[in-house]
């Protein structure tokens, strides 16, 4: 979720991306793919799942899988058929309303 829509910097929230990619996205919303991506961290027994709960145990980085889950429901699943989400460099897709409810409703929390 970018910052200027929810400012959060626990694990949760947070994406690996490079340079020039994070500055064409800036303050977009990711598209239903990369959601899709970013969701299987919370898909318990998961290598992602474990990786990102590794990761907070060893640098006790702060994690709000609950309320990261749930501002983005709040978000995508409101979203008007006409906004525009950031795929690629400046490459903008309409939201995949379908795929968006698919990932976001099925996903369940757990922080462990």
């Amino acid at each position: 979720m970018p910052w200027s829509r929810y400012p959060d910097n626990s694990l949760d929230n947070l994406v690996v991306t490079d340079v020039a990619c994070n500055g064409f996205k800036s303050s977009s919303l990711a598209a239903a793919d990369h959601v899709a991506s970013w969701a299987r961290r919370f898909v318990d027994g998961s290598s992602e799942h474990r990786q990102f709960a590794d990761l907070s145990r060893q640098t006790a980085w702060d994690r709000h899988p609950d309320r990261s889950v749930a501002v983005a429901r709040g978000i995508y699943l409101r979203l008007p058929l006409d906004a525009r989400l950031w795929l690629r460099r400046q490459e903008f897709v309409a939201p995949d309303a379908a795929k968006l409810a698919a990932v976001l409703t099925s996903t369940s929390v757990s922080d462990s």
